[in-house]
């Protein structure tokens, strides 16, 4: 009887044992960084594995911050038994106890295959088996990077500008431009430009004089070299077609005429951004394929120079 009694005590006693130690197992935070996190690792814990299992477990979990990242060193044991050490990087004390859970819950299942809460982690389930140690330990992989199957971007700009032409007329003239364009990646434009000027007199026999203008339409590309953060230079080419009008005035009969041509052109541009905003200086060169001339009895009234530039300055705007 008395043997019987001693018997029934000794089993009571281990049941407390166990009860005591289920109650008491944790996992220690060492170090001044993410303590707080510490009552998450044990629920998450809780969520993971059963009571029975989650009182087989014990270790420590050292947190040192660097920079905008956490060092984790955790030391893990199993029934009493030292699994070893694993060292893992996370972005946050919420994250680095997370993961430290689900790496506790691969030790208790580490003979009974995959457990919950593997698949999201990313960590090896053999992560607590493997001997040596892993070199370097686990780290929970970030997102898998994105292909990008939609080739170059593409925008749209519109634009006006101030410009300045030399060569066109007589003399320099003032006038207006419009451009649309078309970028392709952050290097390439297409462009198509118009553009007119004011009028200039050019005098001959009092009263007498003639009225000049011209327009011009263009067509262009351009690359960029130079390529910064907000500012960028371009080089163009392309072809232009100027049209240049005139008309008399104080004659007995005043007749308008206008002259045409073609001229390829090369060019620069420096463009400032600021938002939806360029703020662009620009700089064609082009050369006259024919120079034909205004006459007014027989003298000379205009003709285009060998070379005619246009200097435009202005803003444009930038769509998608």
């Amino acid at each position: 009887m008395r043997f019987a009694r001693l018997s029934l005590m000794l089993l009571a006693g281990g049941a407390f044992s166990q009860r005591a130690h289920a109650e008491t197992a944790r996992f220690d935070f060492l170090g001044p960084d993410c303590t707080d996190s510490a009552p998450l690792l044990e629920s998450r814990l809780e969520e993971l594995v059963e009571p029975h299992e989650r009182a087989r477990l014990g270790g420590r979990v050292a947190v040192t911050r660097s920079a905008d990242r956490y060092e984790i060193e955790m030391s893990i044991g199993l029934d009493g038994r030292s699994l070893g050490t694993r060292r893992f990087e996370a972005s946050s004390c919420a994250r680095a106890a997370e993961t430290a859970a689900v790496a506790a819950s691969l030790a208790v299942f580490a003979e009974d295959g995959e457990p919950r809460g593997a698949a999201e982690s990313g960590i090896e389930p053999t992560v607590w088996t493997q001997r040596p140690d892993p070199k370097p330990d686990f780290v929970r992989p970030g997102p898998a990077p994105q292909l990008n199957r939609a080739g170059p971007s593409v925008e749209g700009r519109l634009g006006a500008f101030v410009t300045l032409d030399v060569g066109a007329l007589p003399q320099p003239v003032l006038g207006v431009a419009l451009t649309l364009e078309l970028g392709v990646g952050q290097r390439w434009s297409f462009a198509l430009l118009g553009g007119a000027t004011t009028e200039q007199r050019r005098g001959l026999r009092e009263p007498q004089g003639v009225l000049l203008s011209a327009m011009s339409a263009a067509g262009r590309a351009c690359g960029a070299p130079w390529l910064g953060a907000r500012h960028r230079l371009d080089l163009c080419a392309g072809a232009q077609l100027f049209r240049a009008r005139g008309r008399g005035e104080g004659f007995d009969s005043n007749r308008a005429a206008s002259l045409m041509w073609v001229a390829p052109l090369l060019g620069a541009r420096f463009t400032l951004s600021t938002g939806f905003i360029e703020w662009r200086a620009e700089v064609d060169g082009s050369v006259p394929l024919a120079r034909r001339r205004f006459l007014v009895d027989g003298d000379e009234v205009s003709r285009a120079a060998a070379l005619v530039a246009t200097v435009r300055i202005g803003a444009l705007l930038r769509f998608r």
